[in-house]
C-alpha cells in the first residue's frame, strides 16, 4: 500500500491471477473480512466503487444500486430481499457458473445470454465473487 491508502502491484514477472489475489488478500485485510464472515453489501459496493472510473446511482429505483464504468453497466445490486448481484459474463462461462453454483442463476431481467444473477448466501466464497465482479468490468470496459 503506497502513503494514500492505494494497493499497488509493481512485480512484473507476476500474472494477472497472481496480481488479482494479491490484490484481494490485501483488500480483506483493509476491510478486515475473516473466512468466516459473509459479504455484505458494504463489502460489494466498496470493492466495486474501488476500480477504477465507477460511479454508483439509482436509476431503476431505490432498490438496486448501479454501478457503471464509462457509462456502461457492470454491475446491478438488489437492496431488497436476499442479497443479490447481477454480472456481465461471457457467455460460455456464465452457462459454466450456473452449473457449478446453484446460488448463480440467469440475469434477472437482463440477457441471459450474457448476464448472471449471484445470490451472496455464503455457498460462493467471496474470493470468488469479487473475480466474477473483475471479470464483469472488464468486459464492460473492453467493449468500447
Amino acid at each position: 500500500m503506497n502513503k494514500r491508502g492505494e494497493f499497488q502491484i509493481s512485480a512484473d514477472f507476476l500474472t494477472v491471477e497472481q496480481k488479482r489475489n494479491i490484490l484481494y488478500n490485501n483488500a480483506a485485510r483493509y476491510l478486515r473480512l475473516s473466512v468466516d464472515q459473509f459479504m455484505n453489501i458494504e463489502i460489494l459496493r466498496e470493492y466495486c466503487i474501488s476500480k477504477k472510473n465507477v460511479t454508483e446511482s439509482f436509476p431503476f429505483g431505490d432498490d438496486t444500486l448501479v454501478f457503471k464504468t464509462e457509462g456502461r453497466i457492470f454491475a446491478l445490486v438488489n437492496l431488497e430481499g436476499d442479497l443479490s448481484i447481477n454480472l456481465k459474463c461471457n457467455p460460455a462461462r456464465a452457462i459454466e457458473l450456473r452449473e457449478r453454483y446453484s446460488s448463480v442463476i440467469p440475469g434477472y431481467h437482463m440477457n441471459k445470454k450474457h448476464w448472471n444473477t449471484i445470490y451472496i448466501d455464503g455457498s460462493v466464497p467471496d474470493k470468488e465473487v469479487f473475480s466474477w465482479v473483475d471479470h464483469s468490468y472488464d468486459l464492460v470496459l473492453n467493449k468500447k
